[in-house]
């Protein structure tokens, strides 16, 4: 494994002012994202005359800017790449408040259909629907302190597992660089 990826098979080595570049280049990202979503959010608002407008904004993954001697995306599954930003904002109903439950990109759309009072189809095109995964945030919508409804969660990818139970998390990581 050589390039890019050869800090996987432990070929690269990168020194601590290497880290320090890539952690600001990274916060030099994300503040043009937050200046980007703030233009954008501007411009619902001013479109929207006032109306109620949902908007949901995340990311898929976070980065590992050398924790665990990783970098970029890396083993999925530890806090560096799991923890990532969620804005829900319904104006008039929600938003502005802060939380640390885990929310899992499984409860977006429970969370959408609930807050907006759209029943989950039972027949999409002819087809029987299954019960959606997932369990709907609204509840903590004037409730920021609520305590979350996940108890567990089990997590599987590219080899690694983890397991989040009632605050407790377990782990096993991939071959190659230590995941712990």
């Amino acid at each position: 494994v050589t390039g890019m990826w050869g800090h996987l098979a432990g070929r690269l080595v990168l020194s601590d002012v290497d880290y320090r570049i890539l952690r600001e280049l990274y916060e030099a990202e994300i503040a043009h994202a937050d200046a980007q979503l703030a233009r954008l959010l501007d411009g619902v608002d001013r479109a929207a005359g006032g109306r109620e407008t949902l908007i949901v904004f995340t990311s898929d993954h976070g980065e590992h800017l050398g924790d665990h001697s990783l970098i970029q995306k890396g083993p999925p599954g530890l806090d560096s790449c799991i923890h990532v930003p969620l804005l829900l904002s319904f104006p008039g109903r929600f938003g502005g408040q802060k939380h640390s439950e885990m929310i899992e990109a499984v409860d977006i759309a429970p969370t959408i259909l609930e807050a907006t009072g759209i029943p989950l189809p039972e027949v999409v095109d002819g087809i029987k629907q299954t019960p959606m995964d997932g369990v709907s945030m609204v509840y903590t919508f004037d409730d920021a302190t609520a305590k979350h409804r996940h108890v567990r969660q089990y997590f599987e990818m590219f080899g690694c597992r983890s397991i989040y139970h009632d605050g407790w998390r377990a782990e096993c990581g991939w071959p190659g660089p230590s995941c712990t």
